[in-house]
């Protein structure tokens, strides 16, 4: 089993790159690439993506199956748990940025731009329900502004 952080370790030395020069190639700090080699976080696909053309390891050894170093068990519940919470937490955000959206003015152009970033966080019907909305807030305060604009310009 080909460990992804021993991989990422033994091909930036056969490459004879230090973690510096990883690092400025990749757009991320030392820090980011040293996580990486000692398993303490795993880079996402776009970095993944990068490894393997900076590297010139082929793409196919990151996605294979055997390359994980850790194994998914659908019935342990610590995971579970850890599934249920941080999706109770990007909920609860959502909620949160919806109601600071309706109270404070003008704020729904930017909860617009936060809730696309957020769309793979959160369930689709939530994403879904939370863009309508926020796309009809937005408009209203749109409306509204041209209004007021309006007024005091002809008036």
């Amino acid at each position: 089993m080909i460990d992804i952080s021993r991989l990422i370790r033994e091909t930036r030395l056969n490459n004879g790159l230090t973690q510096d020069n990883l690092a400025s190639l990749m757009f991320v700090s030392r820090q980011t690439i040293s996580n990486w080699e000692n398993g303490r976080s795993l880079p996402t696909y776009e970095n993944i993506v990068l490894l393997s053309k900076t590297l010139n390891v082929p793409l196919s050894k990151f996605s294979q199956k055997e390359s994980a170093s850790f194994s998914y068990n659908p019935n342990d519940n610590n995971l579970q748990k850890l599934q249920y919470t941080d999706k109770g937490l990007w909920r609860t955000g959502l909620i949160v940025l919806l109601v600071i959206s309706v109270f404070i003015p003008y704020a729904a152009p930017i909860s617009l731009c936060i809730i696309l970033l957020w769309k793979d966080k959160v369930k689709p019907t939530w994403f879904r329900r939370s863009f309508y909305f926020i796309v009809l807030l937005t408009g209203l305060e749109i409306i509204i502004l041209l209004t007021v604009i309006g007024y005091f310009m002809f008036s």
